[in-house]
């Protein structure tokens, strides 16, 4: 008896695991419905560390460079770009948003307390230091207002939009599971995303930008955002800056760049922690060279 549980068990285990491997695997297979793209641009220098990337002109709406430019792969916290539009189109800056202590421990969150803040303010820390729980907070604030499904109204904006390589499950792109992304979507689809986001949301593109900016909450009390991308203190001319990392999605970084008369979104996906900034340093010099 004893040893036909423990079989039991085993088996249990392993349907387990085959069902979230079938579940990744037709994820996968979303993305890519109905598009096959051969990948023409293999350009980009060999240095460069990141499984993805591309050099794309914003003002020609061309692709200059890139590496699987039409493969999707894990974005991190890239996907609140997308948390980022919905808020500025579908809530008011001066809207309060309540942050509880349940929600900063639910992510175990020890750089902030319990507190009100405008949506504008908030916004701004939360995509400088890309706080996850101020994400699902903006999230929250969505559905209450609108009375729709977060995620619903994010596949909405995707479909509206054409991004067919792209698949978002939750406000912040942290993963699902040890095998499953919150997010996935090819370097191509973030570029396209940057531009959105440049239009349809200024005022995280703006704040974005700032290597470190001073917030006051509703209570009076001042807190500092340092940016996760270190290269907005080298006096590059960003218009709009993301980072994004997990175990899954490795370390990514996504920018648009003014550079002269010239606009690039440049994008960077599954690099690690330590490359990362040099991979988009390397890109950005090498974008100079393009025509």
């Amino acid at each position: 008896m004893r040893r036909k549980n423990i079989f039991l068990g085993i088996g249990i285990i392993f349907l387990l695991f085959a069902l979230t491997v079938y579940i990744f695997a037709i994820q996968q297979t979303l993305l890519v419905q109905n598009k096959i793209v051969t990948d023409p641009y293999e350009n980009i220098p060999e240095t460069v560390a990141a499984k993805f990337a591309i050099i794309y002109d914003v003002d020609k709406k061309k692709v200059l460079a890139g590496r699987r430019i039409h493969e999707p792969s894990p974005i991190a916290s890239i996907t609140k770009l997308y948390t980022s539009i919905l808020a500025e189109q579908l809530l008011s800056p001066s809207d309060v948003i309540t942050i509880d202590a349940t929600l900063l421990n639910r992510f175990a969150d020890k750089s902030l307390s319990p507190d009100t803040w405008i949506l504008k303010d908030l916004l701004g820390y939360a995509v400088i230091t890309s706080n996850n729980a101020l994400f699902e907070a903006i999230e929250r604030a969505i559905e209450k207002k609108t009375g729709k499904n977060f995620i619903e109204l994010i596949k909405e904006f995707i479909r509206y939009n054409s991004l067919v390589q792209t698949y978002v499950d939750n406000a912040t792109g942290l993963d699902e599971s040890p095998l499953i992304a919150g997010a996935q979507s090819s370097v191509y689809d973030v570029a396209t995303l940057l531009t959105l986001t440049i239009s349809l949301a200024p005022d995280t593109s703006y704040q974005s930008t700032k290597a470190k900016e001073t917030f006051i909450t509703k209570s009076g009390k001042k807190i500092i955002a340092n940016n996760t991308n270190e290269l907005t203190k080298e006096g590059y001319s960003f218009l709009l800056s993301k980072t994004g990392t997990t175990e899954l999605a490795g370390a990514n970084l996504a920018v648009v760049l003014k550079d002269g008369s010239r606009v690039f979104a440049i994008v960077l996906c599954g690099s690690t922690k330590e490359r990362r900034f040099s991979d988009m340093r390397t890109l950005i010099e090498f974008a100079r060279t393009l025509k």
